[in-house]
């Protein structure tokens, strides 16, 4: 009997340690990663901008005060897919990127605008300032791992919702 008290205490332990070094590994993966600004085309506040058409469509990337190193590469592929794949379009202020933190006070209402469960992009036609329409793409996180398919994904949607707009 004092075996498998041993046993598992032993066992109990390496699932403890395998725990922590866990955490610890992501912690410092989350902290090395480089998170990507708002490029040219974004929205910035207090920036003077040109007039800005009456309809906008805005890519967002939702996320909480807890990211792990896989919700930054959701984020940094999402901001690649839109900053690469739609420059004259964000120059023209047709579509704008935005990272929203929905833990940050006066942001929690964007749970209830477009249902969220998780970290999320969303494309979303602004009429002033309220959304018209809107779509998840909910498929980022089975295609996180798969960089080319990711950004292909992003920009198909995007594609077609640009084109479907208003």
């Amino acid at each position: 009997m004092r075996f498998k008290t041993v046993i598992t205490v032993l066992l109990l332990v390496f699932v403890v340690a395998s725990v922590a070094y866990i955490a610890v590994d992501e912690s410092r993966q989350a902290a090395e990663a480089p998170v990507p600004t708002p490029g040219p085309g974004a929205e910035a506040q207090g920036d003077a901008t040109p007039a800005e058409p009456e309809r906008v469509v805005t890519a967002y990337y939702f996320h909480g005060d807890k990211r792990c190193p896989t919700c930054i590469k959701l984020q940094s592929y999402a901001h690649e897919a839109i900053q690469t794949g739609f420059p004259e379009e964000l120059g023209a202020g047709r579509l704008r990127w935005d990272v929203v933190n929905v833990d940050q006070a006066g942001n929690t209402h964007f749970v209830t605008d477009f249902e969220l469960v998780s970290k999320s992009v969303v494309l979303a036609e602004m009429n002033d300032g309220r959304p018209v329409r809107w779509k998840n793409l909910q498929r980022i996180w089975d295609l996180v791992h798969d960089k080319a398919a990711y950004v292909e994904y992003i920009r198909t949607n995007t594609e077609e919702f640009l084109g479907g707009a208003s």
